[in-house]
């Protein structure tokens, strides 16, 4: 009888377990991830070069008001990791939700760019929204 009651416990505390964690996975957020070839940093904010799975060469401009607060649209992370640059993009849905830009710490590394004194709009810099082509 005791065995049996131990068994019975048991069995409906492992399930208890898993209906309480099995939602914990479950989310409306998906990465993707983008490789970098080239990061350019201004006093209004980054441009990215970036190559999609086309071969074909695109930019996008992030302006400097996203790095602003922790926990915000956009995250910069500075680092030596051999995979640096590259970026990590989170939709909710078809909108990206947030954002991480992982860069090399050192400027100095070929990965960073410099703009031209007069290549630097600040047109190009007043988006509202990151927006990445991936083809």
């Amino acid at each position: 009888m005791n065995r049996k009651l131990i068994s019975i416990l048991v069995l409906l505390l492992i399930l208890s377990t898993t209906s309480i964690f099995g939602d914990a996975s479950k989310s409306d957020l998906y990465v993707k991830t983008i490789y970098i070839v080239k990061v350019y940093n201004d006093n209004m904010g980054f441009r990215v070069d970036y190559q999609t799975a086309n071969m074909e060469m695109h930019s996008t401009y992030m302006p400097q008001e996203w790095f602003g607060s922790s926990g915000g649209y956009g995250e910069v992370i500075y680092g030596d990791h051999p995979s640096a640059p590259y970026m990590s993009i989170w939709y909710k849905g078809d909108k990206v939700d947030h954002f991480r830009l992982y860069v090399k710490k050192h400027f100095s590394d070929p990965s960073w760019g410099t703009f031209r004194r007069t290549g630097v709009s600040e047109d190009q810099f007043d988006v509202e929204e990151l927006t990445i082509a991936y083809e």
